[in-house]
């Protein structure tokens, strides 16, 4: 019977000290400034295609959740699109951004960027757009990868993109869609 007693007073003991843990509650958080925090572990993911920050709107306080030098990273990243559109004074407003999603791994998915003329824009400044991944190396923010299709898993495990970045899905060696993992 001893052999018995000790496998269920292991449980109960092990029980006891879980439910002990459970209602320490957790431990103070440090005090930090917003723009220090990194967005710590929380994953940031806005609703439905993302969030649109458009160049000419002064939006990058939507992105509240996120690091400074993240939004610095949009910021540039608006300035170049429209400079790879020419730079013309009368496309700055249609250069737009999506951020879909943030990571505490420092990776982001921009779900769209690109050129999209707004009413009274010229129809030269509408050029489309493609998707972006987005990571933080070296210290600074990049664009590592961008398309319209699925990317290589080849290419996902080059950048050690997150699945939760990434998709669920990429293209094989032989160009099949197959799970990402």
């Amino acid at each position: 019977m001893s052999s018995r007693v000790r496998p269920v007073t292991r449980l109960l003991v092990g029980c006891a000290a879980l439910a002990a843990l459970a209602t320490v509650g957790p431990a103070p958080a440090q005090a930090q400034r917003p723009d220090q925090a990194h967005a710590s572990a929380d994953v940031v993911v806005y609703p439905g295609q993302g969030v649109d920050i458009w160049r000419h709107g002064h939006d990058l306080g939507k992105l509240k959740r996120t690091p400074t030098a993240f939004r610095g990273f949009i910021d540039a990243r608006l300035d170049r699109l429209w400079r790879d559109l020419g730079g013309r004074a009368e496309c700055g407003s249609s250069v737009l951004i999506t951020v879909k999603q943030y990571g505490p791994r420092r990776y982001a998915l921009l779900s769209n960027e690109g050129w999209f003329a707004h009413a009274g824009d010229p129809a030269s400044c509408n050029a489309g757009g493609h998707y972006t991944i987005a990571a933080h190396w070296n210290g600074r923010w990049r664009a590592v990868l961008s398309g319209q299709d699925l990317l290589t898993c080849r290419e996902l495990h080059r950048y050690r993109v997150p699945r939760t970045i990434g998709g669920p899905r990429c293209l094989d060696a032989d160009g099949e869609p197959v799970r990402y993992r």
